[in-house]
Formats: C-alpha cells, structure tokens, sequence
C-alpha cells in the first residue's frame, strides 16, 4: 500500500470549513463525501481530503483557500489540539505538541520536528504535488497558533513550499512576513532559536500531558478505554517498516505517550510484548502467502537479522515452520 493510500483523516478537520463560511452540508454536496463521512467517528481517505479542497475552492472562489483556512483558526478548533499547543511551556514545545497531534488527526503524514544551525520549526512532506491546500492550512494554522500562543507577530525565518510559485505570491508574503521559496525539496515552517524559546502564555504541562493522553478518542472519538485495533496495528507497522517496531516508535506514530500506550494495553489485559508477537505472526503469515517473497527476504522485513531466528519465532507462534505453513497456505491457490 502506497503512502497515499494509507492516509486517513479525521473528520474534526473538516471544522476549518467554517474559517471561509462553508458548513457541513455544503462540502458533503459539493465534494461528493457523504455527510455522515464528515462526522466525528468516521474517517476520511486521501482522495476524500483532495474532493473536499477542491469543493472549497470552488464554493468559495478562492484560489488560496487552504491558506485562509489556516489562517482563520481558532485555538478552540480540532479539539483537543489547540489547547495542548497553548499550554504547551514555549514554543519549541508547542512545535512538539503539534507534530504529535497533527500524526493523529491526519495519519501518517509526513510532518516532523526538524532543527539546523539558529533555527528550527516544522518539516513536512507532501505525499503528492497535486494541491496546495494541504500544506498551506498546516502551516498557517501553525503560524496562527504560535502567534496567538505567543503574543507576538512571529515572523518565520525560513519558509519553503514543494510546489511552485503561485501567480499572486503576494498572498503568502503578506501572511507570512517572508518570502517563501517555492519549487523546494520539501516544505519548512522554522523559526529562530530565540523565537523557538518564548514561553506560551497559557503554559501548563501538566496540563498538557492530561491532554496529549487522551488525544486519541478525543480526536477519532474512539472506544475511551483504547486505541482502535486498526489504528494500533498501523502505528507498529509504520514501525516496522522504519526497522523500529518498538514500544517508543509504536506510540510515536500513534500519537500518544509510552505510558499512556501501556496504561491502555494493561487495561486491556495485554502487553506490548504480546501485541508485538501478535502483529509480527499476522504479518509474517500475509508475506507467506507471497511466493514472490523467499522467507530469507520475509525474515528481513520483519526484522530478523538470521532466518533461523524468524523460523524459531514462527514455530513459536504457530507449532509449524514458515516453509510449511507457506506450503499449506498456498496448496489450493
């Protein structure tokens, strides 16, 4: 499955519509997207996202919508992630809130924490060069909150765009107080070191660590006493495709803590060890089925340096070596 293919979207996001007057109704008419596919609980695909910026785009006659939409926001918008930004203990933290909560609200997107000499802020890559949209209401919400969080008219010192320059890049001049350069290798929201240490006005992390703990079902508006499966067993294969399936990288593409991840799996009775086995005997079973694959090559994705260690592990799970359960598995096919 492709990077695309793999996005999922929170409906919460679909709140900024109101930032350019256009309700629910509207954007479920004019992009095609189901209205109950626009509500808390469910989620939106990747080509979703795309229908519905193109939707705003039309609706409202703006050729940078995704920029006013961005920088309309509101602390009060998407839940739970504008007040964890604002209580966040300075700004570099807030960054930090902010990366976290994003990967929770768009899956898998490709944004980071990113630092060079004097400066640092957002790294983000876009999946395709296909909208604007996307990027420019990451950004400018970010821009928004760090201003608004802040209490100052922060001005990026780096502000970068993967797609080329638009014809009025007046527009991104006078919102961003910079220039951006556009048609870069990758897309950058940084600011000075000095900026990246001013204190939040509302800090509280305390505060914010209650609320970065139960960010999942107040984003996905999901079962209070977990993370979905589906969205567990994501996270650990984003993992493992890293060569990282731990418990620190598992949370980290989930969005939550270390220990709010174990508070959830002993509340479920289980432990990362054993969720751990459990996805990698799964996995292990979908690449046997491939006979394009040789199980030396199925032992290295699933990181095992020795095929020896994959076929003891395997007999571990299922009593049967991965040679025949391959054999098994693929005799009717």
């Amino acid at each position: 499955m492709s990077v695309v293919e793999d996005i999922r979207v929170a409906p919460i996001s679909v709140s900024l519509a109101h930032n350019v007057g256009v309700s629910k109704d509207e954007l479920a008419s004019a992009s095609g997207v189901p209205r109950e596919r626009l509500e808390r609980g469910a989620e939106l695909t990747y080509e979703d996202g795309m229908a519905i910026y193109a939707a705003l785009e039309r609706l409202t006659g703006d050729p940078y919508v995704g920029l006013h939409v961005g920088a309309g926001f509101r602390m009060d918008q998407l839940g739970v992630v504008g007040p964890a930004i604002a209580h966040a203990a300075d700004l570099h933290a807030g960054l930090e809130v902010l990366v976290r909560l994003v990967r929770l609200v768009i899956r898998h997107a490709q944004l980071e924490l990113a630092h060079e000499p004097g400066e640092g802020g957002l790294l983000y890559t876009m999946p395709e060069l296909r909208t604007r949209h996307g990027v420019d209401i990451i950004f400018a919400a970010a821009l928004t909150a760090a201003r608004e969080s802040t209490d100052r008219y922060l001005v990026p010192t780096t502000i970068d765009f993967q797609i080329d320059e638009p014809p009025e890049p007046k527009v991104y001049d006078r919102f961003f107080g910079v220039r951006p350069r556009w048609g870069q290798p990758d897309c950058r929201l940084f600011f000075s070191e000095a900026d990246l240490a001013l204190p939040m006005r509302g800090a509280d992390p305390s505060l914010v660590a209650l609320l970065t703990d139960h960010a999942p079902e107040l984003v996905w508006g999901g079962d209070p006493g977990g993370p979905r499966v589906s969205s567990l067993e994501s996270a650990f294969r984003a993992a493992l495709d890293e060569g990282e399936p731990t418990l620190s990288a598992t949370a980290r593409h989930l969005g939550v803590s270390e220990r709010t991840l174990q508070r959830r799996l002993r509340e479920h009775e289980t432990t990362f060890g054993d969720l751990r086995a459990e996805l990698l005997c799964k996995h292990a079973k979908e690449l046997l089925r491939d006979e394009d694959l040789t199980i030396d090559e199925i032992a290295s994705r699933l990181g095992y340096g020795k095929r020896s260690a994959f076929d003891r592990a395997f007999r571990r799970w299922t009593g049967a070596t991965p040679a025949a359960y391959r054999a098994a598995a693929t005799s009717g096919d």
